[in-house]
């Protein structure tokens, strides 16, 4: 799951989310969906509220070939 600020600013306008693992090659289909509340970091007091967002959800991460 990717999460990053002001995804749901572009879920209407990229409608169909991709996920890239490193080259072309490694490109999935993903999912927007509601975040999960983030840990409070060490610096956030225990007051803070988390914040609830919209996140990226890959499908399937991609076969890595091993040698």
């Amino acid at each position: 799951m990717v999460r990053a600020s002001y995804v749901e600013e572009f879920v209407d306008i990229y409608t169909d989310p991709k996920c890239k693992f490193g080259t072309n090659d490694k490109i999935v289909d993903a999912n927007y969906v509601k975040c999960t509340k983030k840990p409070l970091t060490f610096y956030e007091g225990e007051k803070s509220v988390p914040k609830n967002s919209t996140c990226v959800q890959c499908e399937d991460s991609p076969k890595i070939d091993q040698a």
